[in-house]
């Protein structure tokens, strides 16, 4: 029954915004059967947990965020209904479903086991994944703060994104923020994800606020080994820019333990990073699984960080990425990093939350293909360098150019190994080297 969701939807009024996905080839039907009643609680999630019929016995509200603490985690439901089973009817009964500013109404999607892509392992099959036309994205709540995409597809932005919000001191009660990324690829999104930002522009001036956003994977702390989740393989961004100021532009993030807390809650001048917790692989690169992330054709700005991505056979190319210290960070084998120019503005590591000059830093980068790139550095360098490796081998760099005060790289252990070619030297477009673990 892959690709078939049997859900029905009685009409009841269901306020501010509701979500609902179907996956293609999905039917709506109606069976007699005993219902089941949910009763609801205020500001709680519901989620029917077994194939059947439920009836709603009494409205449901999810309030919207503190006006308060606009900046603040919500601690409310993402959704007031959720439903990821076969065979469910909901009966609302003529009740209401009211969300706030923070959450969605009701979703209904396609994740059970017998839905699952053959021979894709934990990957669900989407309501977009048998046409290549383009989804039009745009903020669900049209205020144009942001946009979020989780089936498979190609998507089109159709407006350009802006976050702004009044001195807290001016703010009326109630009076809505952004909160979200500009753009959100929520953990447990389907794979094969193509967002065209068709030369839009997404800008958040909000200390708080984010661009890119994609977490996949679990960030355990404990220390202990636990089962890796499937990544959602294949998501590409292009043709746009992001502007942030504090927050990094772009986020892509496969984790299997949160150990490395590197930019994680840090602090920059006056600033705290949010950021993320990325995985310490502890040196074993085997634990990596492909993730093929790809920045493509992008203008991507902030005041400091501006790329975590972390998974194997990422690619960023053709994209202006401009930053300070740290601009940009990446984790994991077989990196293709090509065809980019990169302006960093040195600080003083002091007033850079301790992070050094350093444009581009690569960790767990076996057989990293960085070439053509030209790094630009203004500001007040002092002992800079383009790129900077640790625990990387057989890194290749080709035809990469410096303009002003900083040397080309530096290794940070004895298990990063670099070659450089001269740009002159035409070598076949082979972009990664072969891990030697998987032709054994």
């Amino acid at each position: 029954m892959t690709g078939f969701l049997p859900v029905f939807l009685r009409t009841s009024p269901i306020l501010a915004y509701t979500a609902l996905l179907l996956p293609c080839n999905a039917q709506a039907y109606v069976q007699d059967a005993v219902c089941q009643p949910l009763a609801p609680e205020k500001n709680n999630r519901m989620r029917p947990s077994l194939a059947g019929s439920y009836c709603l016995k009494s409205n449901l509200e999810i309030q919207s965020r503190n006006w308060l603490l606009p900046d603040g985690p919500a601690g409310l439901a993402s959704q007031a209904v959720a439903n990821h089973r076969d065979n469910v009817i909901l009966d609302l009964q003529s009740h209401t479903v009211r969300v706030g500013d923070g959450s969605l109404g009701i979703r209904i999607e396609n994740t059970d086991p017998t839905n699952y892509v053959p021979g894709r392992q934990g990957v669900a099959q989407s309501p977009f994944s048998s046409s290549n036309a383009c989804i039009r994205l745009s903020d669900p709540h049209s205020q144009g703060w942001s946009v979020r995409v989780e089936g498979s597809g190609t998507y089109c932005l159709a407006e350009d994104l802006n976050q702004s919000a009044p001195p807290a001191w001016m703010r009326l009660p109630h009076m809505a923020v952004p909160y979200d990324p500009l753009v959100a690829v929520p953990r447990g999104a389907a794979g094969n994800i193509t967002i065209d930002l068709a030369g839009r522009l997404l800008v958040t001036t909000m200390e708080s606020g984010q661009g890119m956003m994609h977490l996949g994977g679990a960030a355990w702390i404990d220390g202990e080994s636990h089962p890796q989740l499937s990544p959602a393989r294949g998501i590409l961004l292009r043709n746009g820019s992001i502007r942030t100021t504090v927050q990094p532009a772009v986020i892509m993030i496969h984790n299997w333990n949160g150990e490395n807390r590197r930019f994680y809650r840090k602090a920059i001048a006056q600033n705290t990073l949010r950021g993320t917790p990325l995985t310490d692989s502890h040196g074993n690169l085997g634990r990596y699984q492909t993730t093929d992330f790809v920045l493509e054709n992008l203008t991507l700005t902030s005041d400091q960080i501006v790329v975590l991505m972390q998974g194997k056979n990422n690619i960023i190319r053709r994209c202006k990425i401009i930053g300070a210290n740290a601009a940009v960070n990446l984790y994991g084998p077989n990196l293709v990093f090509e065809d980019n120019e990169i302006v960093m503005m040195a600080r003083d590591p002091a007033d850079a939350g301790g992070e050094p000059q350093v444009a581009l830093y690569v960790e767990d980068g076996f057989g990293a293909v960085i070439r053509n790139n030209r790094f630009v550095i203004k500001g007040r360098p002092d002992g800079a360098v383009a790129m900077e490796f640790k625990n990387s081998a057989g890194v290749v760099l080709e035809g990469n150019t410096v303009e002003g005060k900083a040397s080309l790289y530096r290794t940070l252990d004895e298990k990063s190994t670099v070659e450089v070619r001269p740009a002159t030297q035409q070598t076949p477009l082979v972009t990664r080297h072969p891990d030697p673990r998987e032709t054994q």
